[in-house]
């Protein structure tokens, strides 16, 4: 994997961009830029209570997602004999991607699933461009550019305009709806800023990526979101535990190590959960919460029914939390507070698409491990940590839209396409 990473920095600088890999940049460009500005205008006064009362539609998403899509698939037609036998290859998350159209079929809402695994599929289209057809230096460069905007604006916003500030929380929410949308931006810059320390990068290179890394962990605490505390916390651990295998590399025990770390630290955990509930008590309560985890606990309760009412396939992909539904009333009755998520990324998947679904998400997460393990690709391991992590209590996971799904599924592509050139497959 080193020496191909090396040879394609070497060849973008013997050449220009061709048309082809202009285009594959310029869509991921605005992928990234989209997912992680979003496509609403910050700072607006919303009615809370009324952004449930009826589903809205947002023409910047419509026309964002259209040109992507029809970019995309030009350059698709273009180039078909390696995109399509990348997908044959990959096939996991082409597989997914494909079951959440086909839930329209059997969605009480069709036309607005169809809608929402657009935008998902548009998303892994934009993605297997930019894998397949444009320069690795060039996407990192087109990364950075969008995450060092990022980060600085919202320092600006969070310093000096008052809009940035949660408050409900009085914590940070920057350009996002609530502090912990901008906490998971956080954490996903975090870990694409791994992807910034090159060792062939210059000393400024590498100073600049240690600032991105700094502030976007500022801004994960200063939104004050306790489970994406806790998720860079687990990347940190990581890096630890990575390094330790980095030094001990040379003696050829270096992954042994590794092994026996994550295999104590597995059994420390079950043990506590075990016999010293009190202990992981204290975990939520440094964060101001319960084990009710602010009540997500109940919402989970209650939905278990809910699966089992649909449990082979869901109720559709992205279309149970409807607004304006008696759905979403009883919810309110039963819990006593308006959701529209099930704040947990599995049982989301369970409640979309059923156990079908759901065995196709596991297919794709051992798939995902696999590959990461056999290339050695250590950043992607960290990404899927952190985004599992994360969707323990938040249901972002295979969004239609955001920085977590772009952050997962690039990664994916990524390890698989290292993965499939070290085996000659191409």
């Amino acid at each position: 994997m080193k020496s191909s990473v090396k040879n394609i920095a070497e060849m973008i600088n013997s050449r220009t961009l061709t048309n082809t890999e202009s285009i594959a940049l310029f869509n991921l460009f605005i992928l990234l830029f989209f997912s992680f500005f979003g496509t609403s205008i910050p700072f607006q006064e919303t009615d809370y209570a009324a952004s449930f009362e009826a589903e809205g539609s947002n023409i910047i998403n419509q026309i964002v997602y259209v040109f992507l899509f029809i970019s995309s698939l030009l350059l698709i037609i273009q180039n078909p004999t390696n995109t399509f036998n990348f997908i044959r290859k990959e096939k996991y998350l082409a597989i997914f991607v494909i079951i959440c159209l086909s839930s329209a079929i059997w969605s009480a809402y069709g036309f607005l699933s169809i809608k929402r695994s657009f935008q998902l599929l548009t998303c892994y289209l934009a993605l297997i461009n930019a894998v397949l057809f444009a320069p690795y230096r060039s996407i990192i460069s087109v990364i950075k550019v969008v995450l060092s905007s990022y980060v600085v604006i919202t320092i600006f916003v969070g310093f000096f305009v008052p809009q940035a500030i949660d408050a409900d929380f009085g914590t940070w929410k920057g350009l996002a709806y609530n502090k912990n949308g901008l906490g998971q931006t956080g954490l996903m810059i975090f870990v694409l800023s791994l992807l910034f320390y090159g060792k062939d990068q210059g000393k400024f290179s590498r100073m600049f990526a240690y600032l991105i890394s700094f502030l976007s962990a500022i801004i994960i605490f200063l939104a004050g979101s306790s489970t994406n505390i806790v998720g860079l916390g687990m990347v940190l651990l990581l890096l630890f535990i990575f390094s330790i295998e980095k030094i001990f590399k040379p003696s050829g025990t270096g992954r042994y190590i590794t092994l026996i770390i994550i295999f104590f630290a597995s059994c420390l955990t079950i043990i506590l959960s075990l016999f010293a509930a009190d202990i992981i008590a204290l975990v939520p309560g440094i964060f101001g919460k319960d084990l009710s985890f602010t009540g997500r606990s109940d919402v989970w309760v209650y939905l278990w029914p809910e699966v089992e009412k649909n449990l082979w396939f869901g109720y559709g992909y992205s279309t149970y939390w409807v607004m304006g539904t008696s759905v979403l009333d009883r919810f309110q009755y039963y819990i006593g507070f308006k959701v529209n998520q099930a704040h947990n990324g599995y049982l989301e998947i369970m409640l979309q698409l059923g156990v079908f679904g759901f065995s196709l998400f596991l297919l794709f997460i051992v798939s995902f491990i696999k590959r990461a393990v056999r290339v050695d690709y250590k950043p992607a391991i960290i990404a899927l940590v952190s985004v599992l992590v994360l969707n323990f209590t938040e249901g972002t996971i295979f969004q239609a839209r955001g920085p977590t799904t772009l952050v997962i599924c690039f990664f994916y592509l990524v390890v698989s396409y290292y993965f499939f050139h070290e085996d000659n497959i191409y």
